[in-house]
Parts: C-alpha cells; structure tokens; sequence
C-alpha cells in the first residue's frame, strides 16, 4: 500500500484526504480572503490596516472577524478593510461558513459602511496595485446621456453592452462608482484646431502623426505627378496644391469645395498621388470608401475623418439619387453620426473630400456649381515619371511633400474660394443638362431653325418638341416646360397682340422690348407670326441629326 503521508496533494481533495477539510478551509481563506498572517499588503499601509486575523482549526474567529470586515449598505456587499476591498456577500458566506456567517451578521458589535464612503478607497488601492476597477476608472468615461462610452486608450466610442463585457470583473462596480468619469455626450468634440476646454470636453483629434522632412529634390517627383494630372495647366495646379494644403497648414479647415479627378484614360496616376502621396500624410484620419459606405445607414465612417478618397461611388441608376448627399458632405457644417449599438452623435465636418472615376459622368454637376474642380487627366503616366514617384516615396518622398505643403504660400487662398472653371467641368455640366435647358440656351444663342424672337406660349412648347423628336431626345408636358421657361424668358399672361386685322389675347414669352415707332400690340403680332412661320418648315419626322 501507498503511504498517504509521504504523497504531496496535487489538488484540494487530495488536500482533504491527506489533512481534512479544516485545513482545505484555512488554504481557501488564505488565498481569497487574505488571511495569512505573512501575505503583505501591497496597496495598503499596512500600519493603517487591521492585521491579519489568525485562524483556529481553519475557521477565522469571530471577534477577528468583527474588526475586520463591515457590511456595506446598502449593497449587501463585505468590505475587508485590511485588503481594502469588496468581497461578494455569497462568497464570503460559503468561504467563512453559513454558521458564523449568521453569528457575524447577527452581532450587537457588526460594523457598517456606507458605499458612497469607501467606494473610492477600493479604487485607489486599485490604482496603486493595477486592479480592473482602477483601469477602468482611468481608461473609460460615461456619456450622459446614452448608451455609451468613451475609451481614452483606444480613442473611440464603445457601447456599454460592450464594455459589460471588457470589464466584466468590475462593470457593476464601476458603473455606480462615485470616481467614474462623465461629461455631456455634446462635450465629446473633434476638433483638430484644439479649441476646447480639457477640463470638460474630451477632444477626439490627436494630431497627425506624420513629420515633415525637407527636401524638395525628393519631393520633386510628386509635384510632377500632380501637373502632369493637370494636364500642366498653370490654374488648376496651383487650386489643387493651395486646396491640398490648406487644411494641413490650418488644421480644421473645411473646404467648401472638393475635387473630381476623372478619366476614360486608365493608368493616368490618379489612384497614387491620392492615395499614396495625400491620404498617406493623414494617416489614420484619412480613409478610401465607396459606394457600400455612401448607401450605408451608419455614417460611423465620417467620425474623426480629414481627408476622404472617394472612388467609383455611383452605379449608372443612382448617380442622380446620393448627389444631395455629396453636396453635404462638401459644405456641411456638421454631420450626424450614426453608429450600430450606439446612440448618435452631431459631429463637426472637417472631411475634405477627393471623387476618382473612370466614368464620363460620375455623378452630374448643375450649372451653378461652384463646389466642384473637375479635372480630366488626357495622358497616360509614363513608366519614368512612374517609377520616379514610387522610388520618391519609398525613400521618405511624402514626408518631403508634406513639407512643401506646409511651407507653400497661401495668399489668396480661403476654404470659400471657388474653384476656376476647367473645360472638363464645362462638359461635364452640358452633359447632365436638361433637355429645355439645352433648347434654351440653343435658341437663345440663336443656334435653333426658330428665330429668338417673342412667342405664344403653345408655339415656343411646339418647337421644343419638334427639337426633341429630331434629336431622339425626351420631350416633358407643355406645363412644366413652360414653368421652367419661365425661369429664363419672361412669361406675360392676358397680353394683347395683332393678328390679321383682330387682337387677340395669350401667354406669350417676351424676348426683348418694343422699338419705337410701333404699337406694343403690332409689334408682338409680328413677333409672333414670325416665329410661327419657322414651325411650318420644322419636320419632326426628318433623320435625326449626326451623333444622336
């Protein structure tokens, strides 16, 4: 046979076995509750604290007990004072035993605390010892009022059904904690220019990480890259470059404009010097998106944003749909963010934004747009200027970019400066034209077989639709042609006008004035006639014209 007293015990039923459950308990209150007389305090002065109680057969008496450890209300909690911390009532209850548990409970001589009274020594004894509920009065801070939290170490929001779980050993602790950190979910800003007060906003820009170098030798490459997408015209370089580096030079500063960058010519170096040379100086307060993010019903992605590179984000059926969207992100003051299992918040808009595309019209462009500075890049990058760029920025050449920007002079430059007109933006303008836009301006540049002269309302739809059968083009109703007209020529209803030897009565649009010497009556009855004599030749049944 085995002799028991020469095996050590590998587990506490060895433990047992070997030396009986008096001895199991008095291992247990050892390592969980503290009792050993030689385990020092670590977090604790220890001439403050109660020393450790001795045990008798394994079982703390009663008396020591009393000195030790208070009843917290109104939490139900222990709270033993020589470790400084909270022990769970049913812990406690099952390590001690449920009879002196009661004995203890029960006592004339039970000491109560108060949890807003000590709650805050646990913390400190934490902080001191690296506990979980320290680093988690450090790390997280409360959003009043939602759902939510801000985590200083990770910077960003965390949803409190989350974080029940990050801290899972002091969640309950730290929610009803007296030290837990709170501000106003307003006072939770992004604001690169630092304009906040840190005693009562959390700021959510840390600054760009990157460090200029100089060097413009290595810097000259990417300068040639960005002419060369220019197409070297002098304007639209400098707007570019000013553009890019404005908001680098005076962090937080929204450009109310943006730049379309796009292409039928694949390979022109588009894709690299955005994504290589600009969205690398932002780094992480920079990102590439697409459609998928524009459509999505969370908008967590424009949160802590700068600089957004935007490539191919319309299919053909819904560049008509997003374009309100475009136009607030680029002039927006301020966006909502939204973000799943977390409460939405309004965020300042410091996202500039770059559109890439391949498509001849990525999305369309009204005529009075003054957002957009459109380029059409006409060549194809050589593999010279190529690899010259690429060797550039292995060797630090968007560091050396960076410090051009910073440095380049600025006059004249301001976030409202309209973008110059470039020949690409002016096509892609008359591409996205309605078809009475386009009559319009045809026929009053007198480009049309129908004299720019005064007309009947009926008359002027009548050649509209004449122009639109010819080209093949969608014709709208009369009403809503007239209406919109009528935002361009002068509508008169009930006007008089000759025709033959009577006067009649209609809606006319009114081209120009009267010339002296003739009756306002006469002059419009001519006017009119002329213009009806144009119909009689117009054939809405003739070839359409060449390209339609």
């Amino acid at each position: 046979m085995t002799d028991n007293k020469n095996k050590s015990p590998s587990d506490f039923n060895d433990l047992q076995k070997l030396s009986g459950e008096d001895e199991v308990r008095k291992q247990l209150l050892d390592a969980v509750l503290g009792f050993a007389a030689n385990d020092p305090l670590s977090s604790v002065d220890s001439s403050k604290a109660p020393p450790a109680p001795p045990s008798d057969g394994g079982r703390p008496k009663l008396e020591t007990m009393l000195k030790r450890y208070a009843f917290v209300i109104p939490d139900g909690k222990v709270w033993d004072r020589s470790k400084q911390r909270f022990i769970k009532d049913a812990v406690f209850k099952k390590i001690v035993t449920e009879k002196l548990y009661k004995q203890w409970i029960d006592h004339d001589d039970l000491q109560t605390e108060e949890m807003e009274d000590i709650s805050g020594l646990e913390a400190s004894a934490q902080k001191e010892g690296g506990g979980g509920l320290g680093e988690a009065l450090e790390r997280y801070v409360y959003l009043n009022p939602s759902s939510s939290a801000w985590d200083r170490l990770d910077n960003a929001v965390v949803p409190m059904c989350d974080l029940r779980y990050a801290i899972a050993d002091c969640y309950t602790v730290w929610l009803a904690h007296k030290c837990r950190a709170e501000i106003k979910i307003g006072n939770l800003v992004f604001e690169p220019a630092n304009k906040v007060d840190p005693e009562t906003h959390i700021n959510m820009f840390t600054g760009i990480e990157m460090q200029p170098k100089e060097n413009i030798e290595l810097a000259a490459p990417i300068f040639m890259l960005a002419s060369h997408l220019c197409n070297d015209q002098p304007e639209t370089y400098k707007f570019l470059l000013d553009w890019i580096a404005f908001p680098l030079q005076f962090p937080g500063s929204k450009m109310a404009s943006a730049i379309l960058m796009h292409s039928e010519t694949h390979g022109s170096g588009k894709s690299l010097f955005f994504e290589r040379c600009v969205k690398g100086i932002y780094g992480k307060w920079a990102a590439t998106l697409g459609q998928h993010q524009l459509e999505s019903q969370y908008t967590d992605w424009r949160s802590n944003m700068l600089f957004s590179l935007f490539e191919e984000i319309f299919s053909r059926d819904q560049k008509y749909s997003h374009t309100g969207t475009i136009k607030h992100m680029i002039t927006g003051e301020t966006h909502r963010i939204e973000k799943k299992f977390v409460s939405g918040w309004e965020e300042s808009n410091y996202m500039n934004s770059v559109f890439l595309s391949n498509e001849i019209q990525p999305f369309p462009l009204e005529p009075s747009d003054r957002r957009m500075l459109v380029i059409w890049p006409e060549k194809k990058l050589t593999d010279e200027l190529n690899d010259a760029v690429m060797k550039s920025i292995e060797n630090g050449g968007v560091e050396a970019f960076y410090h051009e920007l910073m440095n380049r002079d600025l006059s004249g430059m301001t976030t409202h400066t309209e973008p110059p007109m470039t020949t690409a933006k002016e096509f892609l303008i008359d591409f996205g034209r309605a078809t009475w836009d386009v009559f319009c301006r045809e026929w009053v540049a007198e480009r049309l077989d129908f004299p720019f002269v005064s007309c009947l309302h009926e008359d002027l739809f009548s050649a509209y639709y004449f122009w639109c059968t010819k080209r093949r083009e969608r014709c709208m109703g009369q009403n809503q042609f007239s209406n919109l007209m009528s935002s361009r020529i002068r509508r008169r209803r009930d006007v008089r006008y000759q025709k033959n030897d009577k006067e009649k009565k209609g809606t006319i649009f009114q081209v120009g004035k009267k010339p002296q010497g003739k009756t306002q009556v006469l002059w419009l009855g001519e006017e009119i006639q002329l213009f009806k004599l144009s119909l009689k030749d117009a054939d809405p049944n003739e070839k359409p014209m060449n390209g339609r």
